[in-house]
């Protein structure tokens, strides 16, 4: 029981160390964020917005993306149910202030 705990901790801080380096790597090299997570529901929320705007990121739209209703006649053929957003899904890109 002791061991597996053991193992349990470490996977755990491995998972944080790891995601952490790569929000580092987001922020030093610029991405273009394909989903703004507020809008969509997502699963980053109000706190990545907050660590954004802190170092000193600037929030831009950078283009809107419409599923075309061609393409969901043609899924609804092959019996694919989706939900799609009656607005266009907002597609982010966060630039440096200077």
């Amino acid at each position: 029981m002791r061991y597996q705990l053991i193992i349990l901790l470490a996977v755990l801080l491995s998972t944080i160390v790891s995601s952490q380096q790569y929000n580092e790597w987001e922020f030093t090299n610029g991405i273009v964020f394909p989903i703004d997570y507020d809008e969509n529901g997502g699963s980053k929320g109000n706190l990545e917005e907050h660590v954004r705007q802190k170092r000193g990121w600037l929030k831009r739209v950078w283009r809107e993306v419409r599923r075309s209703a061609s393409k969901v006649q043609k899924e609804a053929k092959r019996g694919i149910k989706r939900f799609w957003p009656k607005k266009p899904v907002k597609i982010i890109q966060y630039e440096k202030k200077f």
